[in-house]
């Protein structure tokens, strides 16, 4: 599960006033649960709900998709370049990206973007309401707009430059994210990657090499789940 998928709606928050909470180099490490809903507005209205975890530290972002049993880890070297990798537990998989194959795989390779779950670059036409109730014991900014015909609500935690909550309205359904829990990161980047590392039994398969395996059912399910998960673009 890519991170760009859990917040299916891309969206876009904050007016010019957004300056004041412009995403700094080093950000606070956290760990959060969040719930992704979606709501079909077609025939009997399908619902689809998904808990997830999101953990950043200095130099790593990873995301547990406890539904799919899958993790992603995006980890920073000294040259700010993006390694990303999937593990897929159910089907002892790991995709590995390069990073010159982040985009072309349709993965964002903009940490600031990573790091906060929505890209604040994007969150400029929205504009500030004010103060909302805290969360979670979290000051929370408040931000409303239309963009492109849909209504977006947007709280956002200042602090931690990471969504509290987000709603969209449009007129195929409802989408929402919202924050349940927050906690102090658990294991470093470092052993994250070790435990990538450790899944000796895990078969590793490098981006590059998906397209020589177009007939695996593996592959198969895997690009079925990037489409139904990873619709948003970043």
């Amino acid at each position: 599960m890519k991170l760009a998928m859990l917040v299916t709606f891309s969206v876009a928050m904050l007016g010019s006033s957004f300056g004041q909470c412009a995403v700094p180099e080093e950000l606070t490490a956290v760990q959060a649960t969040y719930r992704t809903q979606m709501q079909s507005a077609q025939g009997s209205g399908t619902r689809q709900s998904v808990i997830w975890k999101f953990e950043r530290g200095v130099d790593y972002v990873a995301v547990s998709d406890m539904a799919h049993k899958a993790v992603e880890l995006w980890q920073r070297d000294a040259g700010h370049r993006l390694w990303y990798r999937q593990a897929f537990h159910r089907e002892k998989k790991i995709v590995e990206y390069q990073p010159a194959e982040l985009r072309i795989g349709g993965i964002s390779d903009s940490w600031k973007q990573i790091a906060s779950v929505i890209d604040p670059d994007k969150l400029m036409p929205l504009t500030y309401v004010g103060a909302a109730a805290r969360v979670l014991g979290q000051s929370v900014e408040l931000y409303r707009g239309t963009l492109n015909g849909e209504r977006i609500k947007v709280g956002w935690l200042p602090a931690l430059r990471i969504p509290a909550y987000v709603e969209k309205q449009a007129s195929n359904g409802t989408s929402s994210l919202r924050l349940l829990s927050l906690a102090a990161p658990g294991p470093t980047s470092t052993e994250w990657a070790t435990g990538f590392d450790s899944l000796v039994d895990y078969e590793s398969i490098d981006f590059a090499d998906l397209g020589d395996r177009d007939q695996d059912p593996f592959i198969g399910r895997l690009i079925k789940h990037e489409e139904s998960w990873f619709s948003r673009s970043r």
